[in-house]
């Protein structure tokens, strides 16, 4: 992450290991619902479209296709966490 984020325990602490509920937790990856959650998921899932082969067009970053011999095989849309993709049969 790319910033410190402590979280407070819900009332009665965590049952195990027994952690009192004064304790605080540091968050080391991005959390459902804060600020920087969709972003970073945004980025991870880049991170392996780009990996498998597929190509972020240039005009529009959220939009990613595969191709084989110049035929455009595979489109994917992305926003935030939605994905939208269309195929050609085969």
């Amino acid at each position: 992450m790319d910033r410190l984020m402590l979280l407070r325990l819900p009332r009665g602490g965590l049952p195990e290991p027994e952690i009192p509920e004064a304790a605080m937790m540091l968050a080391r990856v991005p959390i459902y619902g804060t600020k920087d959650a969709g972003r970073r998921f945004w980025l991870k899932l880049k991170g392996t479209i780009v990996t498998i082969g597929m190509r972020q067009n240039s005009q529009c970053p959220a939009l990613f296709t595969y191709s084989e011999d110049g035929d455009i095989k595979v489109m994917m849309g992305t926003h935030v966490d939605d994905i939208l993709f269309s195929c050609k049969p085969g």
